[in-house]
């Protein structure tokens, strides 16, 4: 796939979500939400970490990784920042791409 080109399910959740709507304003999962929730969880299980180690490295609840993981939460930049770092991957593995 070339690099200006992103999967169309990437580019619907993201056309389906408001850029002006809070992460903690809305009910219920967007699409993108869902999208980065199972990306993050599928690099955490690859790595063998549990989400209470990876909560622990990035100072916050365990249970945030849950809500995270499962697009019940929508995910701050500063956090997705952290999450890339630790991890080991680039921002755009978030997004479905590696």
């Amino acid at each position: 796939m070339p690099d200006n080109q992103y999967p169309q399910d990437l580019i619907a959740a993201l056309l389906s979500t408001s850029p002006c709507q809070s992460a903690h304003s809305e009910v219920g999962s967007k699409p993108v939400d869902l999208i980065v929730g199972e990306r993050l969880r599928s690099r955490r299980e690859a790595l063998g970490l549990s989400q209470e180690t990876l909560a622990a490295a990035v100072r916050m609840p365990p249970v945030w990784i849950e809500f995270y993981e499962t697009g019940q939460e929508r995910l701050r930049a500063a956090h997705l920042i952290e999450f890339s770092r630790i991890l080991g991957v680039k921002l755009r593995f978030f997004f479905g791409r590696a």
